[in-house]
């Protein structure tokens, strides 16, 4: 049906919903059924999306510039690329099994609410401007994800595990590992030392 603004088929036990001849949906509430796949690359008219508590890994709505509310809460998304949806104005993406989340697209101002809690791989979140996502109350993420306009910086986490060197001896050492930002990684040390570890302090 070409004319269809309106479909609401929540608490069923549908595994596959075909979309792709709907090209006037504007409204879509598909919330509490089985779903793993959604395709909505021809629903471009779509203003708001529910979709929660499904089985949906992944989400693609590069195309759903027009798309006001996004609710995909309670699935097991991955990485969610809102980048290009600049009319947005409310996003509930927690609990799922987010590792990346963009929200940069630019129109920041116009997301009223967020919530991103219950991620717990989620380090980073793309924005546009940082101060003014740490400012905003009415966003909300778990306690390990930081906001960013660059993630690749943001994530890069070294951490340190340091053996004391015992009375009198030079048995000292540093270890230093690294995750996130973008490899290879390069070490220097105030004693010319190069590697990952250094030994033999005092």
């Amino acid at each position: 049906n070409t004319k269809l603004t309106l479909l609401y088929v929540y608490g069923n036990q549908l595994s596959s919903l075909n979309l792709s001849t709907n090209t006037a949906l504007n409204d879509l509430d598909c919330h509490d059924n089985s779903l793993s796949a959604l395709n909505l690359s021809t629903n471009t008219a779509l203003t708001e999306l529910k979709c929660q508590y499904n089985n949906i890994s992944s989400l693609n709505l590069a195309s759903l510039q027009n798309l006001s509310i996004l609710n995909c809460q309670y699935n097991s998304i991955t990485s969610l690329d809102l980048s290009t949806d600049s009319a947005l104005t409310e996003v509930y993406c927690n609990d799922n099994a987010l590792t990346d989340l963009n929200i940069k697209n630019g129109n920041n101002t116009n997301l009223v609410y967020l919530c991103a809690t219950a991620n717990t791989n989620l380090n980073c979140i793309l924005v546009d401007n940082e101060q003014y996502a740490n400012e905003n109350q009415v966003w909300t993420k778990d306690g390990g994800a930081v906001y960013s306009t660059n993630c690749a910086c943001a994530e890069f986490l070294p951490s340190t595990n340091a053996v004391d060197p015992s009375c009198l001896n030079n048995d000292g050492s540093i270890d230093v590992s690294v995750t996130g930002g973008s490899a290879p990684y390069t070490y220097s040390w105030n004693t010319g030392a190069t590697t990952t570890t250094i030994t033999n302090l005092t």
